[in-house]
Formats: C-alpha cells, structure tokens, sequence
C-alpha cells in the first residue's frame, strides 16, 4: 500500500514520471488488480514508447489474464 500511494504522488507532482507509472503498475500487478495495470502500463509507454519495460509488464500480465492474443 505504501509503494502505490507513493507512486500516486510522484503522478501528481511530475504527470509524465514514467517510472512512476511502471512503479504503480507493478504495484497494482502484485496486487491483482490486473486490468488497471494494464491502464497504468499503457500510460507510461504513451510517455515513453522507448522505454520497453512497460511494454513488457502489459505482456506480463495479459499472460496472467490467458488473453495471448
């Protein structure tokens, strides 16, 4: 709980913190909150589409989903 809400601050203080993002997602994947993670994920690779981790995070958990299309 304390990883996500700090996260969440460092969104609201810098909205393009990509690494918040994956930090939150990650947070929420361990959290089984699958579907926003994907949200999350899906953010932080629209601030930085160099950045693979994201990407790969989404595949993470559409493979936890057995969405593998």
């Amino acid at each position: 709980r304390q990883a996500k809400d700090s996260f969440c601050k460092a969104i609201e203080i810098d909205p393009k913190y990509y690494d918040a993002y994956n930090g939150l997602g990650l947070s929420l994947e361990k959290s089984l909150k699958y579907n926003e993670a994907i949200d999350i994920y899906t953010k932080a690779f629209q601030i930085d589409p160099s950045k693979p981790n994201a990407y790969n995070n989404i595949g993470d958990v559409l493979f936890q989903l057995s969405r593998y299309n």
